[in-house]
């Protein structure tokens, strides 16, 4: 697959196009088919490694922490999550790559399936911010008619 990468950590002209394999999905993961990545400041952070874990690089670096596409593969304990849903989720320091790519792996518990009314595009630009401010949400355990 094709993925934007870095070779080294640097400035924006570090990130070049680079062939490398598709990710496999692990027991609770699910392999997403991106069609929008999101960009966000913590990007750049990761593209110059000034956001990394000591000793954690691999190289090619695939950045990206959030995008949206289409699923195409799961684990064999991903239940909640079907093939050939619509999905926007996040991952941060992703082992096998971020969304900068043609695919990317995904712990099911960071994937949401995309409203109806929110094409791909849009739901790549707010996966990391909006799927948080959702898992707030259910962490609170809201009902309606409850304060």
């Amino acid at each position: 697959m094709m993925a934007a990468a870095v070779d080294r950590f640097g400035p924006p002209s570090a990130l070049t196009l680079h062939e490398v394999p598709v990710p496999r999905p692990g027991p609770h993961e699910v392999l997403i088919a991106i069609h929008a990545a999101g960009i966000g400041s913590w990007d750049a952070s990761i593209r110059d490694g000034s956001w990394r874990k000591p000793g954690r690089s691999r190289f090619p670096l695939v950045p990206g922490i959030d995008g949206a596409g289409i699923v195409v593969a799961r684990g064999a304990r991903v239940r909640r999550i079907q093939l050939g849903d619509r999905v926007y989720a996040y991952e941060f320091g992703n082992r096998q790559g971020g969304f900068y790519a043609e695919f990317a792996v995904v712990d099911a518990e960071h994937v949401a399936r995309v409203p109806k009314r929110l094409d791909l595009g849009d739901a790549g630009a707010v996966a990391a911010t909006g799927l948080t401010a959702l898992q707030g949400i259910d962490g609170l355990e809201l009902r309606a008619g409850r304060p």
